[in-house]
Formats: C-alpha cells, structure tokens, sequence
C-alpha cells in the first residue's frame, strides 16, 4: 500500500461541510457522505495500521510530513517531493522483497 501522508496523519472533519450542504441540498445522501468521510478514512487508516503490525501488508509512506497544499502547482515542489518519495521508496525495496519473499 502506497500513502501519501505520514504515520500518524488524520484526517479531520470538513471545514467546508456548510457549504457543501447547501450548494448539495437537492442530493442528501452525498450530504452524509462527505460529512463522514473523514471517518472512514481515518477508520481505513487504523485498519492498515493493524495489518501492518501483523505483517499482513507492506506499506510505503512518507517518513516526514509533507509541506504541499492539495492543489500545489510550483513543479520545483512537486518535483522535489516525487524524488523524496522515489528515494524513501528505493531504500525500502530490500525490506519489501524480504516480505514478498515470506508471503
């Protein structure tokens, strides 16, 4: 599993959630689904959290917090993270061939 935000990393409650109930008011169920998606989210997160202790999955996240907005169009930025990531991904490589190796 490949994520894009560090161990530890939640996701909170939408502060737009206002918004989006009145701009969707005619769609109810896309309502309810935006607003609890930061708890299913975060419930995947607690599940993967547990398959990897059991060592049931091999994940691949970032070691340090990204300092990115969602929408972050600078490509010297976008740049330097996708090499950040391609190097932590690299010195994890024997880790992960030494856990396909036990499946």
């Amino acid at each position: 599993v490949v994520l894009t935000r560090e161990a530890g990393y939640r996701k909170k409650p939408a502060a737009a959630m206002p918004l989006i109930r009145w701009k969707y008011r005619k769609y109810p169920d896309f309502v309810q689904s935006s607003a609890t998606r930061y708890i299913r989210y975060n419930k995947t997160l607690d599940l993967l959290e547990e398959l990897e202790r059991k060592g049931e999955v091999f994940v691949i996240r970032p070691q340090k917090k990204v300092e990115l907005g969602r929408l972050e169009k600078n490509p010297e930025k976008l740049k330097a993270l996708y090499e950040e990531g391609f190097a932590e991904a690299r010195a994890l490589f024997p880790t992960l061939l030494e856990f396909i190796g036990k499946k």
